[in-house]
């Protein structure tokens, strides 16, 4: 007896979906006290912008994301990711232990469980599922379960942590556009 929505990206389709990236950045426009969300890749400018437009809004937001991951191209791009979201007041946490592909965004009252990554091509390209969860107890157990160990498993950011040179800020931009591609 919990509402709740599901939301797709369908790109192959002849009627394409966008609902994924459509509902993720209407939440967080809307957020009013605080997100948290977990993503192995983050690479969509449009979300990156909202949630930094949260954060100047006097939200409060944690961004989790893992140390090292599986693919070479994000974590270039985690990094300039990671520096634009410090340098905007985003408190990033690196998590440490070992590659975590979990996806999950808790939005004030909301929790988003699913499929798709916080990046380009989950939300254009691929074919994925969300749920969009509205229930405070839910969101207390996903925080509890999930947030609060990882929170004890990562290390909270800094500017001067995180480096990212001329060269790798224009790398970024090649690898940008190769996540779309391929």
């Amino acid at each position: 007896n919990i509402p709740m929505r599901v939301v797709v990206t369908s790109a192959p389709e002849s009627k394409k979906r966008y609902q994924i990236k459509d509902s993720l950045i209407t939440a967080v426009d809307m957020a009013k006290e605080k997100i948290t969300m977990a993503g192995a890749y983050f690479s969509d400018d449009d979300l990156i912008k909202s949630i930094i437009n949260a954060k100047k809004r006097g939200v409060k937001v944690d961004i989790i994301i893992p140390k090292k991951g599986d693919s070479g191209l994000y974590n270039h791009l985690n990094l300039v990711t990671a520096k634009t979201f410090i340098k905007n007041g985003v408190n990033v946490l690196f998590y440490q232990p070992r590659f975590s592909h979990i996806k999950t965004t808790l939005i004030d009252n909301l929790s988003i469980v699913g499929s798709a990554n916080p990046d380009a091509r989950s939300f254009r390209e691929n074919q994925e599922l969300n749920i969009i969860i509205e229930d405070s107890v839910f969101q207390q157990d996903i925080y509890q379960r999930l947030f609060q160990n990882d929170f004890n498993q990562a290390n909270i950011e800094s500017l001067e942590s995180v480096k990212v040179g001329v060269v790798k800020k224009f790398a970024n931009s090649v690898l940008e556009l190769l996540d779309y591609y391929f």
